[in-house]
């Protein structure tokens, strides 16, 4: 009888682990998929260096990955992808390309994205994209017979020739975060660095007696940096800015897409003193609400508000949830004014930065300055920075290569 009793216990417990097995076997995986990321850096028409692209899975896979790359958008033509085929190794999570020019000029500003057209594993979700901005690197050491008259004239009147300023200058921007604003903000780390070019010319400014330049594109080397914190402050905020009533609406109204959209930058009255070789490069601000003595007045050419503008001067309106109450309709320049907005000066602009704001300790504040040698053949400019939703003041350093 205990024998008979052993037995039927054998089979008991092979039976569970029989249906142990049966519901193992249901569980559902969770699908892999792959993400698409890009350096900080702007993409100029004659860039054959590129911008590095980064593949990241969010799994580390049990075999090699191959992934076909694709490029579309009107510039397309003008980049390509290199190589655009790459594959992740076996139990690694990451590989790299390069989208770089091909050598086609640009006539003007193009997005265009990058997509994943083939995958050697059916298994891995592949709908990722990334958008990224060419831009035309404009030869504007082409100057007009006016303007080499006015640099022949600063040569024999203040002994500069400010011709290596002009023309696409290799620029190195370092960016140092407060303790705060580094772990939102910067993946925890202190600093970034940013690495590309700028272009500059003459400012129409300029006269015989005042020596004034403009940066025309990537000013201070931060076009990309600042894109990128301006939509980390508002349409890719899941966590605050996407749940105001206003926001969602407004970018239906505009047909917002974040794969077309462009942005760029400019900075016109830089004004150098020839006696202390140092740019003058802030300039007071007001509106009815603050006053500044200094803050750095970029240009901004963003298709996004350019389009909410227009909208709103044309008089168009949007339905507003509110809840219980029901839906509203409001009209989007009044909306614009509660503080729904797609202005870049509302989110990278907080406070001046002529003196310390904040008075925090310890802190990064800087008083703006530059610095211009034409022997070793370098400019740079210092100054604190703040943006809408920081916690205090990054501290900016802008290196420049100038032209031989």
């Amino acid at each position: 009888m205990k024998k008979m009793m052993m037995a039927l216990l054998g089979l008991l417990s092979l039976t569970f682990v029989a249906c142990g097995d049966d519901e193992t076997d249901k569980t559902p995986q969770i699908k892999n998929y792959v993400e698409l990321s890009k350096e900080s850096k702007t993409l100029y028409d004659n860039d054959t260096e590129g911008v590095e692209l980064t593949l990241t899975l969010a799994y580390a896979p049990e075999q090699d990955v191959t992934f076909g790359l694709a490029l579309d958008g009107d510039a397309a033509g003008a980049f390509e992808l290199s190589p655009n085929t790459v594959t992740i190794a076996k139990g690694s999570k990451t590989a790299t390309a390069k989208l770089r020019a091909t050598g086609a000029i640009l006539a003007e500003n193009e997005a265009l994205t990058v997509k994943i057209a083939s995958c050697t594993d059916d298994n891995i979700r592949t709908d990722a994209t990334l958008a990224v901005l060419g831009q035309p690197a404009v030869q504007v050491a082409d100057l007009t017979a006016d303007q080499l008259k006015l640099v022949a004239t600063w040569i024999e009147k203040y002994g500069v020739d400010v011709r290596p300023l002009l023309g696409m200058l290799d620029v190195e921007t370092v960016v140092t975060f407060n303790t705060e604003d580094k772990d939102y903000y910067n993946n925890g780390e202190e600093t970034k660095t940013l690495k590309g070019q700028t272009a500059f010319t003459l400012s129409d400014k300029a006269t015989e007696d005042h020596i004034v330049l403009k940066m025309t594109s990537n000013p201070m080397g931060v076009q990309e940096f600042f894109y990128e914190m301006l939509m980390a402050q508002s349409t890719k905020d899941e966590e605050y800015w996407v749940y105001s009533p206003y926001n969602l609406p407004m970018l239906d109204a505009i047909n917002y897409n974040e794969e077309t959209e462009t942005f760029s930058m400019e900075l016109d009255e830089l004004e150098l003193d020839p006696a202390t070789m140092t740019f003058s490069f802030t300039k007071p601000y007001a509106d009815d609400y603050t006053e500044w003595d200094a803050c750095i007045d970029y240009t901004y050419h963003y298709t996004a508000w350019e389009r909410l503008q227009q909208a709103a001067a044309e008089g168009k309106t949007i339905l507003v949830d509110n809840g219980d109450a029901g839906t509203e309709e409001v009209a989007l320049s009044d909306a614009i004014e509660t503080g729904a907005t797609l202005n870049p000066f509302y989110y990278l602009t907080l406070s001046d930065i002529s003196a310390d704001q904040w008075g925090s300790e310890p802190s990064l504040f800087v008083e703006p300055s530059s610095s211009l040698s034409l022997a070793d053949g370098k400019l740079t400019f210092r100054f604190a920075w703040d943006f809408l939703l920081s916690s205090g003041y990054q501290q900016i350093n802008v290196t420049y290569a100038l032209n031989k």
